[in-house]
Formats: structure tokens, C-alpha cells, sequence
């Protein structure tokens, strides 16, 4: 489908559309706009950051189930004291 036809921002809506589902990310929120994700929660002890990465996890094995692809040079941390933990995308470190 080419980017710029009339009916590709609906048809990668409907793909995308399972991406929040509970099967997949169980702990954190998912945020859709257009082709950006956000993956956010409250992270306040180690726990709750081990399942914020699960859920990072869980969106990587979606990605791959459906051939898509997210940008790791694209992800950000955002993050405040008292708990500073790291995630992986793809390999990649983001602290």
C-alpha cells in the first residue's frame, strides 16, 4: 500500500488496532497517534520498572508477530528519582 494513498492511515489503524490489548501490555498504558507508540506507567520500586520492561517486551514480540518494526534510535526514557532503571529495545540500553 503506498504511504500516500488515500486509504493507508485507516488500514494500518485497523492493523495496529490490537497493539493496547490487555493480552499484550498488562501493566503499562499504550498511547497511539498516528504511527507514533507511547509506553507509559508509574514507576515507583524496581517491580514496577521489571514490568514496564515486560510490557516493552511483550510490544517487541507483537512486533515481530505482525512484521512491523519500532525505531529503537527513536525511544526515549523519561524518568524521575527515587527509581532509575533501564530498559531495552531491541538490544539497545535507554536510561
Amino acid at each position: 500500500m503506498p504511504q500516500d494513498s488515500v486509504l493507508a492511515p485507516p488500514l494500518f489503524l485497523i492493523f495496529i488496532d490490537d497493539m493496547p490489548d490487555p493480552d499484550c501490555v498488562r501493566s503499562s498504558t499504550v498511547g497511539l497517534f498516528a504511527d507514533d507508540t507511547i509506553l507509559y506507567g508509574r514507576i515507583t520500586s524496581p517491580s514496577d520498572a521489571a514490568k514496564l520492561q515486560c510490557d516493552l517486551d511483550a510490544l517487541q514480540a507483537w512486533e515481530s508477530k505482525w512484521l512491523m518494526e519500532f525505531n529503537p534510535t527513536k525511544c526515549e526514557t523519561l524518568k524521575r528519582k527515587p527509581v532509575e532503571p533501564s530498559y531495552t529495545v531491541h538490544g539497545r540500553s535507554h536510561n
